[in-house]
């Protein structure tokens, strides 16, 4: 069992990390798990309390033990970022003059601004984090048939109601 003792000053600092309104709600929950250690309560109260596991709380504490307050409020996750992301406006703007058909030319007109080949689900992911939707031309083709007088619709006929 870890057994953590806190100076008075370790106690103040968790107090003023809890009001804090820019530390998440997870990193809340690790210095809950302290005071409460801390306090003497039990680890079973502790899981019951919070909600989480034996295992979790004896990880918060070693956490803690081992890096401080710094070590357990440290920033961990992992969050890639995509290689276009720079090229964000530019490649917005280029897609709002001139869109795209389909998938393979969203990557051809990727590749030749940024000079980063994305693959076609890449694109279609990425043209829609843009807000966009490729339409492929054959969909654009029956929509205008449609829409043209005597064709009768997509499916060849007019439909009576």
């Amino acid at each position: 069992m870890i057994r953590l003792e806190l100076t008075d000053q370790d106690i103040s600092d968790i107090a003023e990390a809890l009001d804090d309104p820019a530390i998440s709600e997870k990193n809340k929950t690790k210095l809950l798990v302290i005071r409460m250690h801390h306090e003497r309560a039990k680890h079973g109260f502790i899981t019951k309390v919070l909600n989480l596991h034996s295992n979790t709380v004896t990880n918060h504490l070693k956490e803690y033990s081992k890096g401080g307050l710094a070590g357990t409020l440290e920033d961990r996750y992992y969050r890639p970022t995509s290689s276009v992301e720079p090229f964000l406006a530019c490649l917005k703007c280029s897609f709002l003059v001139a869109p795209v058909a389909d998938a393979k030319q969203a990557v051809v007109r990727i590749e030749s601004l940024t000079g980063v080949r994305l693959s076609e689900s890449q694109a279609r992911r990425f043209m829609k984090g843009l807000g966009m939707k490729i339409r492929t031309a054959r969909n654009l083709l029956l929509a205008e048939r449609s829409r043209k007088p005597g064709f009768g619709g997509i499916h060849g006929g007019e439909r009576g109601l």
